[in-house]
């Protein structure tokens, strides 16, 4: 078993003439366990609607989101693809790049 931070599931609502809407769903404070499949096991849930342009969203603000939560200090975070399996679906969101 492995202890694991958090992971963010990331959701993008929108229509052509509408404002998007980003919603974070936080999954932190579980391990993963590696059997027949992947599983993450034990974690608290965050979900909320922030009022981010898709555009201009950086890591800075994840950070601070993330800190918000009660986390200090953290060496990475991942995302989950919303179409995947966790065990291919998991990539590392560490820096601006990342989270557009």
């Amino acid at each position: 078993m492995i202890n694991f931070l958090c992971f963010v599931v990331v959701r993008v609502f929108c229509r052509p003439t509408e404002e998007q809407i980003v919603r974070l769903k936080i999954h932190h404070g579980g391990m993963f366990i590696y059997k027949s499949s992947t599983v993450y096991v034990n974690s608290e849930i965050v979900e909320e609607e922030w009022g981010w342009d898709v555009d201009t969203m950086s890591y800075i603000d994840l950070r601070k989101v993330i800190k918000s939560i009660g986390y200090k200090a953290f060496k990475c975070l991942w995302y989950k693809h919303p179409q995947k399996a966790l065990c291919r679906g998991l990539k590392q969101l560490n820096c601006d790049s990342n989270i557009l």
